[in-house]
């Protein structure tokens, strides 16, 4: 995206999202379940932290408000949707504002659940904004759908928009930024675009030589001079790696390290995207369009890059990338 465009207009000009994909063949398809692929020789580690890209921020969101602003009316949420089918329920502007549990039940037809989700995070941005005591610290929520997603803005010493999502461990915030929501990114967690505001179609530095400030090759001591994470577990095994700056959540696989070859797999996050723009939630039909000289295996585009590297790109049932590594063809950690 350049840098001197409105982002306005460049929302403007974004494709809607949310694109249906056409169900794969059986025997296109992975068998290895939801987004996850059966390792060997190595234990399960933290997923990467969710990357900030996420839709340009309404203003009311980003302004600092001083102690004499009036508080307005509770407002009245709008809801649309079938009665039976998810409905997506929009507060009048700028939205529910949340400093703490004590403001949770303004969040009408929401679930406890997430209104207990919404209370800590407020209460949080209360505690880390004390060097700006001026300004509005807590949680702004805009919509909500029943779903399973939720948009709004998070303010403490600046502020940025979010987007939250219920997911096995419960609700969580997905994207954050003050840029557009990466269309991949939104296919990925099931959100229309229509929702978010518009996407972007991104491109990243995710490969091939490096991912995450990791190499494919790089031995421990090169690992941790990157300052990432090597998680415990027998050195003459394979084990997995946390990069630097990433979070490790659980059922996620940022990196395999196995004891005779270095690194041999690098796995990519949400909205992390190749230098052809894709990732997770792209479309098959995108794989095959930016990588025209891979071939499917076993429900993987492999895609060939210098001599002994591949991207693996796992293709879910739904015909959407569920998992992107940059791999050592040769590596002796996973199947």
């Amino acid at each position: 995206m350049s840098d001197h465009r409105d982002p306005i207009e460049e929302l403007m000009s974004f494709r809607t999202g949310g694109i249906a994909a056409p169900p794969l063949p059986a025997n296109e398809v992975r068998r290895l379940g939801d987004r996850r692929r059966t390792r060997r020789n190595a234990v399960l580690a933290g997923t990467a932290a969710l990357a900030l890209l996420a839709v340009v921020v309404p203003v009311a969101f980003l302004a600092n408000r001083g102690d004499d602003t009036v508080t307005p009316s509770p407002p009245v949420p709008t809801a649309t949707g079938d009665a039976g089918v998810a409905r997506v329920i929009t507060y009048p502007e700028p939205g529910i504002e949340v400093v703490d549990q004590g403001d949770v039940g303004k969040l009408t037809g929401t679930t406890a659940e997430f209104k207990a989700f919404i209370g800590q995070l407020a209460e949080k941005q209360a505690d880390d904004g004390a060097s700006c005591p001026g300004a509005f610290h807590g949680v702004t929520v805009q919509k909500y759908a029943t779903a399973g997603y939720a948009l709004g803005g998070v303010s403490s010493c600046g502020g940025y928009v979010a987007l939250w999502a219920l997911r096995d461990a419960g609700w969580q915030e997905v994207a954050g930024g003050q840029e557009a929501f990466d269309c991949d990114q939104l296919r990925y967690y099931d959100v229309p675009a229509s929702f978010a505001g518009g996407c972007y179609d991104y491109k990243g530095d995710f490969g091939p030589a490096t991912a995450n400030g990791l190499r494919l090759g790089m031995s421990p001591t090169e690992v941790l001079a990157t300052g990432a994470t090597i998680r415990p577990g027998d050195p003459d095994q394979c084990r997995t790696v946390v990069p630097n700056g990433l979070t490790p959540e659980e059922d996620r696989i940022d990196a395999f390290l196995s004891p005779t070859l270095g690194v041999v797999g690098i796995g990519a996050s949400p909205g992390t995207k190749t230098p052809e723009g894709i990732g997770l939630g792209s479309t098959l039909a995108e794989v095959k369009a930016a990588y025209p000289d891979g071939a499917l295996q076993n429900g993987y585009w492999v895609v060939p890059l210098a001599p002994g590297t591949e991207y693996e790109i796992g293709i879910e049932s739904s015909g959407l990338v569920g998992e992107l590594m940059l791999a050592n063809g040769n590596q002796d950690c996973f199947g």
